[in-house]
C-alpha cells in the first residue's frame, strides 16, 4: 500500500513541476481560468461617416472617439439605451465608460442581447 501512494506522490509531483496541475482534491474549489472579452468589428457605418464612441448607452451621451469599419472591438457587456436606426437599442461595452451602439457590431443577431456576452450592472 505505501509503494502505490509513494507512486503517486512522485506522478503528482512531476506532473506539477514540468506545468501539468494537478486534479484537485475531492470538494476543492478550483477558480475558473480568466475570462477573456469576446472581440467582434464595426460594420455598417455609412461610407465617409465614423462611429462616435460615448461615455453612456446611448446617444445623449458625450463622445470620447471614433471607430470606422473594420475596427476590432472587445465587448465586456451589453445593456439598452438610445434605440439606433430604429432597430436595436442594445449598446456595447467596449472599455470603462465606453460604450459605442450594438447595431454597427456584427454580434449575431440585430435588437438581441448576445448570449456570449454579459449584461452591464447598473450604471454608476
Amino acid at each position: 500500500m505505501h509503494t502505490s501512494v509513494s507512486r503517486i506522490l512522485a506522478t503528482v509531483l512531476a506532473l506539477t513541476t514540468v506545468g501539468v496541475a494537478a486534479p484537485a482534491a475531492v470538494g476543492a474549489s478550483v477558480p475558473p481560468p480568466p475570462l477573456t472579452p469576446p472581440t467582434f468589428y464595426v460594420y455598417g457605418v455609412p461610407r465617409g461617416q465614423s462611429l462616435l464612441v460615448r461615455t453612456g448607452p446611448g446617444t445623449g451621451y458625450s463622445h470620447v472617439s471614433r471607430l470606422y469599419n473594420g475596427d476590432a472591438v472587445e465587448l465586456f457587456c451589453q445593456t439598452t439605451g438610445t434605440l439606433v436606426e430604429g432597430k436595436s437599442d442594445i449598446w456595447d461595452e467596449i472599455g470603462p465608460s465606453r460604450y459605442v451602439s450594438d447595431y454597427y457590431v456584427d454580434t449575431p443577431g440585430v435588437g438581441v442581447f448576445d448570449s456570449g456576452v454579459p449584461r452591464c450592472s447598473a450604471l454608476g
